[in-house]
């Protein structure tokens, strides 16, 4: 079964099944690059920010769940002034 055929019966049962699907790969990739309690945090941030993509059709979850959490991982440095980070290395 496609992606995108599983993420449209309805929002809560959509974000349950991306959560259930993807949340431990975005997990592992965001641990390297910002520690585990903070990319836990961002897990959670990058869910709550993906509802309103669910009423559209996602053709590419993991991407969009990927470049959402480096969006969060990227604006949380910007606002700590810890300097620019190379987004490459968390892909």
């Amino acid at each position: 079964m496609s992606d995108v055929k599983e993420l449209n019966p309805g929002a809560a049962a959509s974000l349950n099944g991306l959560y259930r699907r993807y949340s431990g790969w975005l997990g592992k990739r965001l641990r390297g690059r910002v520690g585990a309690d903070e990319a836990d945090d961002v897990v959670q941030e990058t869910y709550l920010r993906l509802t309103p993509y669910l009423l559209e059709d996602i053709r590419h979850p993991k991407a969009l769940l990927l470049r959402v959490a480096l969006n969060l991982v990227r604006d949380e440095h910007r606002r700590l002034g810890s300097g620019p980070i190379d987004l490459r290395r968390a892909i």
